[in-house]
């Protein structure tokens, strides 16, 4: 540990750091969760999410600077993970080289075993962005347990120092809560599933509701609310997107 002085503190100049995805939504060394109920297409939109930032290409008409993806799903088998991917895929003229993709169903980040696997995985690798999808699989606590779910945290947050990393991560709601039977309004971020340790680490938090669609529709609605964004540098507004569901495709709808 080092302490400088205010004249050493004033003097020093910080490493220039391109945003990830910009307006200071995703920068490296922070942490991106993004959480919603079931069936809000919160895997798919991570999914979109790295190839936006492996490319170079906006992110639904924000800035993103291309770098290395790692994107780790936890739920689903390869060949589910393998077709949804494609599929998204027949859509795209050009392809990146540089988003790699594992399946593990066993990863507990929470645990020594788990921590130095994931360790390897990312120093072979080298990713700028880690996606985790979803959250509960990654750890063996229980997300309503500040005690666990802190374990998690700062063996991520060692991870994120060691290799100056970015972290997006899926997340559940919680169940809503009734008065006379309807649900009352959401609390942002404190809508995320378990211990309150997760809204006060993350950096930005954007909540994902399905306003719009059906099973006979050919395309559904999702409505992204920027609930945290501690490093903007403008208010984020809410933001609806279409998502076509024969081609996987995502755009911005324009109101």
């Amino acid at each position: 540990m080092k302490a400088d002085s205010l004249k050493e503190l004033l003097a020093w100049k910080p490493p220039y750091q391109e945003s990830i995805i910009s307006g200071g939504l995703l920068l490296p060394g922070t942490r991106l969760i993004m959480f919603g109920a079931e069936e809000t297409w919160k895997t798919m939109l991570c999914i979109h999410t790295g190839f936006a930032i492996a490319t170079g290409n906006s992110w639904f008409s924000i800035h993103t600077s291309p770098h290395r993806v790692l994107f780790i799903q936890c739920e689903l088998s390869k060949a589910l993970l393998r077709d949804r991917v494609a599929k998204y895929c027949n859509s795209k003229e050009v392809l990146p080289d540089n988003i790699y993709f594992c399946t593990e169903f066993d990863l507990r980040i929470d645990s020594t075993y788990g921590l130095a696997a994931l360790d390897g995985l990312i120093a072979t690798i080298q990713p700028r962005v880690l996606i985790l999808d979803p959250l509960y699989k990654i750890f063996s606590g229980h997300v309503s347990d500040e005690y666990d779910v802190k374990k998690l945290t700062n063996n991520l947050d060692y991870l994120i120092q060691r290799y100056n990393l970015a972290v997006i991560i899926t997340h559940h709601t919680r169940k809503s809560q009734l008065v006379e039977g309807r649900p009352i309004p959401g609390y942002g971020s404190e809508e995320m599933l378990g211990s309150r340790i997760l809204p006060a680490w993350v950096d930005s938090a954007i909540w994902i509701e399905k306003v719009d669609g059906s099973e006979s529709s050919p395309e559904d609605i999702i409505k992204l609310s920027f609930t945290k964004a501690r490093n903007a540098i403008y208010r984020l507004h809410p933001i609806n997107i279409r998502i076509d569901r024969d081609k996987l495709a995502f755009s911005l709808q324009v109101k």
